[in-house]
């Protein structure tokens, strides 16, 4: 197995091993055959730009070596089979991909949503059958939940569309089944960091063609992720929170969102502001500018190869 062609030079060669054996052989016991292929796609860590995106802001963010594995066969039904670790297996059929309720918050939500959404770009799918194990912590901040729809993207994109989808449309799906399906209005951060790979500033002023610069970490530097046992798989009303509230501000000057409302014209406004909104709001507004100025910090920092000065903007940043 080539593992470099899944997580380049940064492995555990004995790990994977066992990784992919076992959802092989899983695969394998349970189908009566043996998978195809092997899709992986990881969980991402937002270094800085903290609630922005939805905004139209910068940010920067890295994929992570932990990740969802997937062992995949094409089926001839119009089927998905998803069989996740842990979880109970379920299947979606592709005839039947409308909006339901009762799915909301669901990987079943997520899956026909994908579906949906590719099959609006006038692409023809069909089903598959993937065996999935993860080591993306659910819940805790890392995206499993994108992840999981960029995973769900790949398949369908390498199996049926001859890899047609480019990494910003998969991200752009995802969305699509996240906002709509799972009912999380969150912006394209968590899935275009994943589709996009490596550690990426993305510039969300278009959001559907965000400008994309990659950089390397500093030399002796490396990201290391601490699973808490925090979850805040439960916040979604906190999440829209945010985002409505920077929207409120970002619509006294007759804007959508804050991005198309300078710097300037919120500063000189703040005493009409502090009367008409909560003074979250308003500090709400004001971390979106101050955000995007770390991200451009941090970057410059990056290039510079200046720890001290990178660490400054993330700790600036709260991380």
């Amino acid at each position: 197995m080539d593992y470099a062609r899944y997580y380049g030079d940064n492995y555990d060669e004995e790990r994977l091993g066992k990784r992919f054996s076992s959802l092989s052989a899983a695969f394998t016991e349970n189908e009566g055959f043996a998978p195809e292929r092997f899709f992986s796609s990881p969980g991402r860590a937002e270094i800085l730009g903290n609630h922005t995106d939805h905004n139209h802001g910068l940010v920067l963010v890295a994929a992570i070596s932990c990740d969802i594995l997937a062992a995949v066969a094409k089926r001839d039904d119009g089927k998905v089979k998803i069989c996740s670790e842990g979880y109970s297996p379920f299947t979606v059929d592709l005839s039947d991909l409308s909006v339901s309720p009762k799915e909301k918050g669901t990987s079943v939500a997520l899956t026909r949503g994908v579906a949906r959404a590719i099959k609006d770009r006038g692409f023809d799918i069909g089903g598959f059958t993937a065996y999935l194990t993860s080591d993306v912590f659910r819940g805790a901040g890392v995206s499993s939940s994108a992840a999981y729809e960029v995973l769900i993207s790949e398949i369908f994109n390498s199996l049926y569309l001859g890899g047609r989808l480019s990494a910003v449309d998969k991200a752009v799906i995802s969305q699509y089944a996240e906002n709509v399906y799972f009912g999380k209005p969150c912006g394209l951060l968590d899935q275009s960091g994943i589709a996009i790979g490596s550690l990426s500033r993305l510039d969300f002023k278009v959001p559907t063609s965000p400008v994309i610069e990659k950089y390397s970490m500093i030399e002796g530097y490396t990201l290391v992720i601490t699973n808490t046992g925090g979850d805040h798989a439960a916040l979604t009303p906190h999440y829209a929170a945010i985002r409505s509230e920077m929207e409120e501000i970002a619509g006294y000057f007759g804007e959508k969102v804050l991005r198309d409302v300078p710097y300037v014209k919120y500063r000189d406004a703040l005493p009409e502001l502090m009367k008409k909104y909560s003074g979250r709001a308003v500090l709400r507004a004001l971390h979106f500018y101050e955000e995007n100025e770390r991200v451009d910090e941090a970057c410059a920092a990056l290039s510079e190869n200046d720890a001290q000065k990178f660490l400054k903007a993330v700790n600036d940043s709260g991380f």
